[in-house]
């Protein structure tokens, strides 16, 4: 759907500064029997706001389209594996994480975040809206819904409390219905 209005501001009149038609998805790596097949293409262009001067493109792919199918995996960079694990071994050192937490992780990918919270016995649950990457995730030990993180996934938040603090303490505690 093409936007006409503001993102930032909720003001109309964008500016388109760039259009470059309409162009196929960068991650949809095709497979050798879809070649001959037509490709699927979205209007790409970039428009700024005379308002607020926020750049933004004018019309957005579907989520379902854009992440079901993922290509990318996070564990193909040996570096960012090993940014991952010093990252992991350093917060749970911090903050005493152990079996009684859970660490879960948005966009999680194939797990090569949590891989390292997992093996240091904290538990884990990766949310990765590509069905193909949260499978992958799952097979390496790391539960992960394939799911996108929506306000329905997430529930509304009930506090629990202890009878000395408020709800946005430090030590209060969310939890959200199964």
């Amino acid at each position: 759907m093409k936007q006409t209005t503001c993102r930032g501001c909720g003001k109309s009149g964008l500016a388109v500064v760039l259009d470059l038609g309409e162009q196929p998805l960068a991650n949809a790596i095709l497979k050798e029997s879809d070649l001959a097949l037509p490709e699927p293409r979205f209007p790409l262009a970039m428009a700024y706001c005379p308002e607020c001067w926020l750049v933004q493109i004018t019309e957005n792919v579907p989520p379902e389209v854009l992440f079901r199918e993922y290509t990318y995996f996070s564990s193909v960079s040996d570096a960012f594996v090993e940014h991952s694990r010093v990252i992991a071994e350093r917060l749970i050192a911090q903050r005493g994480l152990g079996p009684d937490s859970l660490v879960i992780e948005l966009a999680s990918n194939d797990g090569y975040l949590l891989q390292h919270y997992a093996r240091a016995g904290v538990p884990v649950l990766g949310i990765d809206p590509a069905r193909n990457i949260a499978e992958v995730a799952t097979a390496r030990g790391v539960p992960t819904l394939a799911e996108f993180f929506t306000r329905d996934l997430a529930g509304p938040p009930t506090w629990s409390t202890p009878t000395t603090s408020s709800p946005t303490s430090p030590t209060s505690t969310a939890s959200w219905p199964a």
